[in-house]
């Protein structure tokens, strides 16, 4: 058993080989390579350089101006809702090396402690999803004080709270703007919103 156990292993490392740089980086981003930590398949596109380049947000298209505008929105939600400490949130052409090494969105974001300034990669911008999640992942490691690890129990638990929250305050910002109907009839009748919010996190 132990012979066939040595076998598996060498043609899976001989296979690997053969996967080349291409075969190898699709396995990194998927997390089928378990020796390797899992990286956001954005992110296996850019590369950290020796310099932070800091960039003027007033310079982003009107829509990516709006959801770096959200963007700051959300840290303030996370920072009142969830107790997450107050952080500026600005905008980098380039972002430097860091030790961020088990971190999924490790070429995405850099947080400068001393000026409790975090720096997001303006391509993450693109898209409000990828955006909100960004800030969501890289402040709850900001809360612990651990930008390293993606496995950490305390990150997670604290990741996963985040998103709650803001996946309830879209929900009710969205049914503010459109009427739900009622729940039973007559005299006791209540609007679904009213039901919701007393579950509301």
């Amino acid at each position: 058993a132990q012979s066939r156990s040595n076998n598996q292993a060498v043609v899976s490392t001989q296979s690997t080989g053969m996967l080349g740089v291409k075969g190898r980086n699709a396995l990194r981003v998927s997390g089928a390579d378990k020796a390797r930590p899992y990286l956001d398949i954005r992110d296996a596109q850019w590369a950290n350089s020796d310099a932070l380049r800091p960039m003027d947000a007033t310079k982003l298209s009107p829509s990516n101006f709006v959801i770096y505008r959200f963007g700051l929105f959300l840290s303030r939600l996370l920072k009142s809702r969830c107790g997450f400490p107050a952080v500026t949130v600005l905008l980098a052409d380039a972002l430097p090396h860091n030790t961020y090494r088990n971190n999924a969105y490790r070429h995405s974001y850099f947080y400068k402690e001393e000026q409790s300034v975090l720096f997001v990669r303006k391509e993450r911008t693109d898209s409000v999803g990828e955006f909100c999640v960004v800030i969501a992942h890289a402040l709850a490691h900001i809360h612990i004080q651990d930008m390293r690890d993606d496995n950490s129990p305390f990150f997670l638990r604290h990741f996963y709270r985040a998103l709650r929250i803001i996946c309830t305050d879209m929900f009710f910002g969205r049914t503010r703007q459109h009427q739900l109907p009622t729940i039973g009839g007559g005299e006791g009748e209540v609007s679904w919103e009213y039901a919701l919010s007393l579950g509301r996190s």
